[in-house]
């Protein structure tokens, strides 16, 4: 079962391209930390990009400076595997914590049907892998797992200081606790050192044993350790970047929580929300719904029966009684509830609430005992189904390049899987797939009445096979490494700037990654400079790779008044520009004489922009993009 735990975790992260929404941007903004040491401020192209804090863009660029035989795309992910291991210590280490406080005499009812530390820790390790919300994401570099393994390791150190049946070790319960909520801020920002704040704050007034617990050794120790992670980057940014500083703060932020931004994610209705939170959760929120259910069936029962012994009670709610437990609930709880105030949700947002989901539905797991033989085998059916289309499908792919069982149930594959396809076969891999199918059948086998244990495995096996045979065909319909290169080589023999429009974060990121080309993004000059009047003075911090001095040989490629200047502390470059024309917005945008000078335009899904009129002296030399996507690049030439 652990091999199989192994390879799902490990498969998926690396052999592909970058993928969207978040994976490309990204990887670039640790791309651009190792090739132009923009350290500080998170570059997304050639413009900043304050979205998110740099903690896990500084882990991958370290793994790409010290792994450099490898490509950076490839060495970046092992900060994936970190933050997952990370996770996994910090969410084992909860889970123990609790079931040595639940099995107590002391601390709550002494529970006869409790499983084992060993059965209860494979459990929560079952829910772990098997969760949904868990299956792509934690395979992806993004800020998401960074904020993730700092939440664990908090909340664990929380369950820690509370439980009654933990050592006593403030100072380690507070340096982890501190590192946990610095590393979660700085991967994210707010979200979570609000989440545990408020946590934390209702602890302190419900129970008075809590105060007594949390020490003052404990408080020195966590402020100690988070103080680096929330004062130096942010206050560097606002020496050096006031602007910058509000724009991660204030809009990506507070504004984001209250709508006021509009970034993304917004107007999500609540019945959206709860449906998002009960998908990526499951199964273990239907576990926890079921469980709940179950609760209240019997305390009603009970209350009609009027059941009065302290054993009978103690048999109805299992940990209620204790309170590493209830640090668990009360981080759900303020979690979901702060989801679903928040004017921006995204199911990545869910990641880190999703840990104590499971903690909180482990002890009503031997509650639905009775469910599992009429679920097993059915269960173990449809994976088994499930394994044999994936494998049909490889052999499928491999004769005659078109997924003939898969388009028989699936209809409209072609439209998200580029078809036809033909896949090479790989020895070892599939040697690799057969040791996989044989572990989780003899798993299958041994745990014949654990419906939990059916679910992670076969979720296991069913992503492992999949990442192993077809990850060539997922990753032809996700990644622009092919569409870039293809128009890299028709840009080769010409010279001259790039302008795009209407590529997003992703786009950039990949086309700078793949061509060594930001461009100028005009949707950028949209977003920042909607109100420019003639006169106008641009300042475009950090313009690197169209840069020129102000009396270089490429100073006589750009347009009149543009061109570099040192910063103050000469380190940066600034581009700044003096626009000869008041510049509506909209219709005229790219004919405007902003940038008379650029030779080249790349523009994404022109039809999508009508009202963009692109001039009759770009000529269209290229065009192309990901073979199912319904965007497309177009690649146009004027020369100069």
């Amino acid at each position: 079962m652990y091999i199989l735990f192994f390879f799902y975790v490990l498969l998926g992260i690396f052999g592909r391209f970058p993928w969207k929404a978040d994976e490309p941007y990204f990887f670039d903004i640790s791309w651009n930390m190792v090739i132009h040491n923009a350290w500080l401020v998170p570059h997304v192209g050639d413009f900043p990009f304050m979205e998110k804090p740099p903690f896990m863009a500084w882990i991958g660029a370290f793994f790409i400076k010290i792994l450099p035989f490898l490509p950076a795309h490839e060495s970046s992910r092992f900060a994936v595997v970190l933050c997952i291991c990370i996770t996994v210590w910090a969410f084992l280490l909860a889970s123990r914590c609790l079931h040595e406080e639940i099995s107590c005499k002391k601390c709550g009812p002494n529970l006869t049907t409790m499983p084992i530390l060993a059965n209860w820790q494979m459990n929560a390790l079952c829910l772990l892998v098997g969760t949904l919300g868990f299956v792509e994401h934690i395979h992806k570099f993004t800020a998401d797992l960074g904020q993730l393994a700092g939440a664990m390791m908090a909340l664990s150190a929380l369950i820690l200081v509370a439980s009654p049946t933990s050592e006593k070790r403030p100072s380690y319960y507070g340096s982890l606790f501190g590192s946990g909520i610095g590393i979660a801020f700085l991967s994210k920002g707010l979200f979570i050192l609000c989440i545990l704040g408020l946590s934390v704050c209702i602890f302190l007034v419900v129970f008075s044993d809590f105060r007594h617990r949390l020490s003052l050794k404990f408080s020195f120790f966590a402020t100690l350790t988070a103080s680096p992670f929330l004062l130096i980057w942010p206050w560097l940014i606002y020496r050096t970047h006031p602007n910058l500083f509000n724009e991660w703060f204030w809009l990506n932020n507070i504004g984001r929580f209250s709508g006021s931004a509009r970034l993304g994610g917004n107007d999500v209705t609540y019945v959206d929300k709860f449906v998002s939170i009960l998908f990526n959760g499951a199964p273990t929120s239907l576990f926890l719904l079921a469980g709940l259910a179950l609760l209240l069936f019997r305390l009603l029962r009970s209350w009609s029966c009027k059941l009065k012994t302290t054993q009978e009670k103690n048999s109805i709610y299992p940990a209620i009684k204790t309170r590493g437990y209830y640090v668990a609930i009360v981080f759900l709880i303020t979690g979901l509830c702060t989801l679903f105030v928040s004017a921006s949700m995204r199911d990545l947002y869910l990641l880190p609430i999703l840990p104590a989901m499971i903690l909180v539905a482990l002890p009503f797991l031997h509650l639905m005992e009775s469910i599992n033989l009429k679920w097993q085998k059915g269960l173990n059916i449809f994976f088994f189904m499930m394994l044999l289309i994936i494998l049909m499908t490889w052999i499928n792919l491999g004769y005659n390049g078109e997924a003939t069982l898969l388009g028989l149930i699936w209809h409209n594959v072609s439209d998200v899987l580029p078809l036809p396809f033909v896949l090479h076969t790989n020895g070892m891999l599939v040697a690799l797939v057969c040791f996989l199918i044989i572990c989780w059948c003899r798993v299958v086998r041994q745990n014949d009445k654990n419906i939990i244990r059916s679910w992670g495995c076969g979720l296991a096996i069913l992503w492992s096979t999949t990442a192993l045979l077809l990850i060539p065909w997922i990753d032809a319909s996700r990644s622009y490494e092919q569409t870039f290169l293809s128009m890299n080589s028709v840009m080769a023999n010409r010279n001259g700037c790039l302008i795009t429009e209407g590529l997003g974060e992703s786009e950039i990121g990949m086309l700078h990654y793949v061509t060594s080309k930001a461009g100028i993004s005009m949707t950028f000059f949209e977003k920042k400079y909607s109100n420019i009047t003639e006169n106008s003075t641009l300042d475009l911090f950090e313009n690197r790779s169209e840069s020129c001095e102000l009396d270089s040989p490429e100073a006589a490629t750009r347009p009149p008044g543009w061109c570099t200047k040192a910063d103050r502390d000469g380190k940066h470059t600034r581009l700044l520009g003096k626009v000869k024309e008041n510049l509506q917005p909209s219709a005229d945008f790219l004919t405007s004489a902003l940038l008379p000078r650029c030779a080249f335009l790349l523009v994404l899904d022109e039809i999508k922009f009508p009202q963009k009129n692109i001039s009759p002296i770009w000529t269209p030399i290229w065009s192309g993009g990901r073979l199912t996507d319904e965007k497309g690049f177009t690649l146009y030439y004027k020369g100069l």
